[in-house]
Order: C-alpha cells, then sequence, then structure tokens
C-alpha cells in the first residue's frame, strides 16, 4: 500500500471505540489517550488544516496583488 499512498508513508492507527466511549466518560485522560482517538483525530484534523492554509495564502496573496493595484488606480 505505500506505493499508492502520498509520499509512499501510510499512517496506521490502532483505536478502541469502548475504551474512548468508556473513558471519556469517566474523565480518564491517560486511558482516552490510550484508545488512539485523539491521534487519529489530530491526524485528520491536519490532512485538512494544510489545505485550508494554502487556501489561506492563495487568498490573502491574490487580496493583497488586488488591493495593491486599486490603491494604484486611484
Amino acid at each position: 500500500y505505500a506505493a499508492k499512498a502520498t509520499g509512499g508513508r501510510l499512517d496506521v492507527f490502532c483505536v478502541s471505540n469502548r475504551w474512548y466511549d468508556k473513558y471519556s466518560r469517566k474523565g480518564d485522560v491517560e486511558l482516552v489517550r490510550a484508545s488512539g482517538i485523539p491521534a487519529l483525530r489530530q491526524f485528520c484534523y491536519s490532512i485538512t488544516a494544510e489545505a485550508q492554509l494554502r487556501e489561506a495564502r492563495h487568498f490573502l496573496q491574490a487580496s493583497v496583488f488586488s488591493l495593491v493595484s486599486s490603491v494604484e488606480l486611484w
């Protein structure tokens, strides 16, 4: 599967929904972390965060260029 994954890297997460559900209700932070769910959640957020950052940079660059162009015309 590594050949099919972006950059030749395939991230794998071992998770336990039961542990997460049980220990998040009890407030046991260490066992919630041990469930693997927080790490998987962070990974999922990081995937979209990179794309959002690229989009924000592009928007700012285009907006600044447009602003400078309109100021020059004024």
